[in-house]
């Protein structure tokens, strides 16, 4: 193996590990937002709030969301994101209601 055939397998190596990192760093991120979301849920219930009326409340979040990127882009604006900090780091919202 040449010194530049060599180079590229480890140019190869270390983007498969980055995007390995990438994937556990997301699939990570997505569980707590899930799980966040199911204690906001039970927390509601056990304070007598009716889940139903606070997913339908979420959707119409959602579509105010989507309403304003749309804005965000007409104004010529690349994107609109919603973030939530936890004590690990930021997470991108994508849906109010996951």
């Amino acid at each position: 193996m040449t010194d530049e055939q060599g180079k590229v397998v480890s140019m190869k190596e270390r983007l498969k590990a980055r995007q390995t990192a990438a994937r556990r760093k997301q699939q990570l991120s997505d569980r707590r937002l899930e799980d966040a979301h199911a204690m906001a849920l039970m927390f509601m219930r056990t304070q007598g709030d009716h889940v139903a009326t606070i997913k339908a409340a979420l959707k119409v979040a959602d579509r105010y969301v989507i309403a304003l990127r749309e804005c965000v882009h007409v104004l010529g604006g690349s994107s609109l994101e919603v973030t939530a900090t936890f004590p690990e780091g930021k997470m991108a919202i994508d849906k109010l209601s996951q």
